[in-house]
């Protein structure tokens, strides 16, 4: 991913990058296997109608991209004027607070905690209302961004990719396309790429992790879409 910034390839970073991804990939793949880590059941089909769903899907990632970077900036503002000593047990409780409704509708199901990983893969095993593709999308911006105001460590990728998922598992149960996990996948894609300002490393990562070439061009229409409109909104 540092090889793209900006939407723009570092020629510089690029060759170190590829040295380091393609190392990283046999290490890991040597130890875990080849299988994917979103596997489906059947491969998916490229049509038309998926290429015009995803533009309007990238629309909607786009404002939930702006809300979620506006929440964390806002926490961001909020948390710092929190002296370093009680931040921590503020951001804390505030993580507790967020974890009660989705233990008491969704037992089970870790909506806010850890990366995000496991709820991915209950969106793409479909079903899901989109009711509660808005609610699983709330808790886990907002837990995100307190957990970033707070001064957690981890990553912002994999729960991008979450917020993304619940976006676009929500296009999936209203348009009912067919294929299961379709729009999930693309949303998924779009939200990383366009709250971390790259459009190739998200496509990538998802052909990568789901081995669906039909996935390809509906995600970079997707990330492009959302891409520009949360660079429109920044600058």
């Amino acid at each position: 991913m540092a090889a793209e910034h900006h939407g723009q390839v570092n020629p510089e970073a690029l060759v170190p990058c590829v040295v380091a991804s393609a190392t990283g990939y046999v290490v890991f793949s040597s130890l875990m296997g080849t299988g994917p880590l979103f596997p489906q059941a059947r491969p998916y089909h490229l049509h038309a109608i998926e290429l015009a769903w995803a533009f309007l899907l990238g629309i909607a990632i786009g404002f939930g991209a702006n809300i979620y970077l506006w929440f964390r900036k806002g926490f961001g503002n909020l948390f710092g004027r929190i002296p370093l000593l009680w931040r921590g047990l503020v951001g804390g409780v505030a993580l507790v607070v967020l974890l009660l409704p989705a233990r008491y509708f969704w037992a089970g199901l870790p909506v806010t905690e850890g990366g995000g990983i496991e709820l991915v893969r209950q969106l793409l095993a479909g079903g899901t209302l989109p009711s509660h593709a808005v609610m699983f999308l709330a808790l886990k911006l907002l837990a995100t961004a307190v957990t970033f105001a707070a001064g957690g460590v981890g990553g912002l990728w994999l729960p991008s990719f979450t917020m993304g998922a619940a976006i676009g598992a929500a296009f999936d149960a209203v348009l009912g396309l067919g294929q299961p996990g379709y729009m999930t996948l693309v949303g998924a894609a779009a939200f990383a790429g366009a709250t971390h300002e790259s459009l190739l490393v998200p496509v990538v990562f998802l052909a990568e992790t789901t081995a669906q070439a039909a996935l390809v061009v509906p995600a970079l229409v997707g990330s492009t879409v959302a891409y520009l409109m949360v660079r429109e909104t920044s600058s």
